[in-house]
């Protein structure tokens, strides 16, 4: 009778690199959660695909019922009009992720002064906060395409001027009011302000400079824990999508705020592989080369990925995921896109 062991003479532990990987990945997800404010989630929740196959998973929205609540005509005999409670359908898109492979030689850890342990935990980490990285920068770039194209009329705004016809537009609290009537009287549902770090800096210099940095027109700014903007919390993150990299301007550059609500955007892990080791023993220092593989449901409320023959594809690529025109309207009104997306300027 033989036992099932892990091979610790490789310089990794698989089910160690995971369990780092997941614990960590957890942690992260959790912190990072509570600072969107629910108005982004990630998740990791690793479940069986094939009750949802395919490559995109249908999602179920309840349409809004118009003229719901009429005067009751009590003169008159006869039934009153029946209406209908429906839904709509919209689509999320699935996509497939590979972390690594790594290659790692067996004496890594003698020269590192380290240990297979170690090392299998450090790598852990990494894959954890690639994932992270992964899903933040893609989900926070669709809520951009998003915002670019579904309800872009009442929506977006690009306040830069064009080449050479004005000054550099900052983003500023008039600004930041109008994406908020931009929600007319849905504005209260919207919880989260996503801005890069330049932006923020510059919304702290200019903005409240001089001023008490305890009240901006009557919100809170500065709990004393956390910023806040108009009573919102902001996430600051230099996501490539923001900072200037996409889009530019041929004058200045252009960086993208935006105002999130209840679950404006979401990324899933539905589905993760264990981690895979294969052996490299003919190379001067035997190596271990590791790889994991995961897959990710992304979704955008009020929005909805555009499956068409051609426009996506099976497991589309980071840029097809954040084309514009690849995410279309998905509402009867757009209060219910709890989205707000505008191009603003640096100072200087």
């Amino acid at each position: 009778m033989s036992n099932a062991v892990s091979l610790i003479a490789d310089t990794t532990i698989p089910e160690q690199l995971q369990m780092t990987q997941w614990a960590g990945l957890s942690e992260m997800l959790e912190v990072f959660n509570a600072s969107s404010a629910g108005a982004i989630r990630l998740t990791s929740t690793p479940a069986m695909l094939a009750t949802k196959p395919g490559s995109h998973y249908e999602t179920l929205r309840y349409k809004t019922i118009s003229s719901l609540d009429n005067r009751a005509d009590v003169a008159t005999d006869g039934d009153i009009d029946t209406l209908k409670l429906e839904t709509n359908s919209g689509a999320s898109v699935l996509q497939t992720r590979s972390l690594g492979p790594v290659e790692v030689s067996d004496d890594f850890s003698d020269r590192s002064l380290g240990s297979n342990a170690t090392v299998a935990s450090n790598l852990g980490n990494q894959f954890a906060q690639a994932q992270l990285q992964a899903l933040r920068n893609n989900v926070i770039a669709i809520a951009a395409a998003a915002g670019t194209t579904a309800y872009s009329a009442a929506h977006y705004t690009d306040n830069t001027p064009g080449s050479a016809t004005g000054a550099r537009v900052p983003f500023t609290a008039a600004i930041a009011e109008a994406m908020m009537q931009d929600m007319a009287d849905a504005r209260q549902n919207m919880k989260l302000w996503v801005m890069p770090s330049l932006i923020f800096s510059n919304l702290i210099t200019a903005n409240l400079a001089f001023t008490a940095l305890d009240t901006v027109a009557g919100s809170i700014l500065n709990d004393g824990q956390r910023y806040q903007f108009m009573g919102l919390p902001i996430l600051v993150v230099d996501a490539p999508v923001l900072i200037g990299s996409t889009p530019t301007s041929s004058y200045y550059t252009k960086y993208g705020v935006l105002l999130l609500g209840d679950n404006a955007v979401s990324a899933d892990i539905v589905s993760e592989k264990p981690v895979e080791t294969d052996r490299n023993i003919v190379a001067n220092s035997p190596t271990t080369i590791v790889r994991g593989q995961y897959t990710v449901n992304y979704n955008s409320t009020g929005a909805k990925f555009r499956i068409a023959v051609g426009a996506t594809g099976i497991n589309p690529t980071d840029a097809v995921l954040i084309t514009a025109a690849n995410w279309i309207t998905d509402g009867d009104d757009h209060r219910e896109f709890p989205l707000v997306y505008n191009l603003v300027n640096s100072i200087a």
